[in-house]
């Protein structure tokens, strides 16, 4: 989670080859995908899309992906959430 926080591309994309579940939540409910959204970070969003994040998925508050990165005016992000099947009534 922390790379996709943190921008860092190569890194998400290594440990996704590698087995890592683009789902993964941590104690929070938090994904690696809302922290990408979080940041703005579009292509590290779309690497985790393309893996089979999932954008609907709820953290403890009940925000999902696309709420983060709306939150933040995040337009490419929202975007490619939304096009790539994000449910905005979620």
């Amino acid at each position: 989670m922390a790379a996709s926080a943190s921008d860092h591309y190569h890194g998400v994309e290594l440990l996704l080859k590698y087995g890592a579940s683009p789902n993964l939540q941590d104690a929070q409910g938090n994904t690696a995908l809302m922290y990408a959204c979080d940041g703005g970070y579009t292509e590290v969003v779309g690497l985790l899309m393309h893996y089979g994040a999932s954008p609907d998925v709820q953290n403890g508050s009940g925000a999902t992906a696309l709420m983060w990165a709306s939150y933040h005016a995040h337009t490419q992000v929202v975007q490619l959430l939304i096009d790539s099947g994000a449910n905005p009534e979620a």
